[in-house]
């Protein structure tokens, strides 16, 4: 077993110093790159070593966290590849699917990690809500719905909403944004394909990119999936609700309350769980550390997240968004 002691982080903004700060300690150091001069002084105040370019970085770890734009991830992703570092990738994985089938397969064949950063699998209600589908207590599962709307501006108050990468029509937006719903949907029932969908803006946030979509998928063992994203709601809301012939689920992310009942609609387990939305980042790192020093799969590995990328892509295409 490779213990893992120096790990790049590429991209120094709010998730990257997340990801920094989760990573230090006395047996392991963060070398970090950012183009922006004061995200890397920031990295040092925390206590990491900030470089001057992304390629001394990657030349100096043995993993990589790549934080970058999501413009960026995939050409960040094959150099931390070809610098022989094992790789945690933000999501989405990238803009396009074009080369990751041979981006993992060349990772595979050098014994190289690729996992993606979908932290939402590890909150306490999803991890207990995939224990129940797993061991058959809900029965053939038959649909779910899935809602993530919260509000732009109030993410990160301190920066202009409308500067940010979210606002980009072709990269940004809240299909891409916010893929944790699909990934979750992908997670709990199986895989599926993106039946149909459709986004718009609102107008109401003055970004260029869609602000607001629901999609259908249609998953491998039969159930339906109904998914809704947004940026534009004040009033923030993440749950779901997975349904089958033996009961259902209902999870409350935010409010932490987890609800499982009988075909009937008995109450078999109510609860409220703990946890913070910090905690699952932290779970997150050290999956990925686990994974690259026992040589085990990561939570998301690679071909899940190609996978999730798949279904978002053809959301994009089938609302007719740029790029798509």
């Amino acid at each position: 077993m490779t213990l893992v002691s120096d790990v790049a982080v590429i991209g120094l903004g709010s998730v990257g110093l997340r990801h920094a700060g989760n990573i230090l300690s006395p047996q392991c150091r963060v070398i970090g790159f950012d183009p922006d001069p004061q995200r890397r002084a920031m990295l040092e105040e925390m206590g990491g070593t900030p470089v001057e370019t992304r390629d001394m970085a990657l030349g100096m770890a043995a993993a990589a966290v790549i934080a970058s734009p999501n413009a960026h991830h995939l050409d960040d992703a094959r150099a931390a590849l070809a610098a022989g570092c094992h790789v945690l990738i933000e999501k989405p994985l990238g803009h396009t699917d074009e080369g990751v089938e041979e981006l993992l397969t060349s990772a595979a064949e050098r014994s190289l990690t690729v996992a993606l950063a979908h932290n939402q699998r590890f909150q306490p209600g999803v991890v207990t809500a995939k224990k129940i589908i797993d061991r058959g207590a809900l029965g053939a599962l038959t649909s779910g719905r899935f809602v993530c709307s919260s509000y732009l501006p109030d993410w990160r108050p301190e920066q202009d909403h409308r500067q940010n990468y979210t606002a980009d029509a072709v990269t940004g937006g809240v299909l891409f944004d916010i893929s944790h719903e699909f990934d979750l949907a992908y997670h709990l029932l199986g895989p599926a394909v993106t039946q149909s969908a459709s986004a718009e803006n609102s107008k109401t946030l003055g970004i260029a990119a869609e602000d607001s979509a629901d999609v259908v998928l249609k998953h491998d063992c039969g159930a339906r999936t109904d998914v809704h994203v947004d940026y534009k709601t004040r009033q923030a809301r993440r749950e779901f609700e997975i349904t089958g012939t033996g009961g259902q689920i209902n999870v409350d992310i935010l409010n932490r309350r987890f609800d499982h009942r009988d075909a009937d609609g008995n109450t078999i387990d109510e609860m409220a769980f703990g946890g913070t939305s910090a905690e699952t980042y932290k779970d997150e790192m050290q999956d990925f550390l686990n994974a690259i020093e026992s040589g085990t799969a990561p939570r998301c590995g690679g071909a899940e997240g190609l996978a999730v990328l798949r279904l978002v892509l053809e959301a994009r295409r089938l609302s007719g968004l740029p790029g798509a």
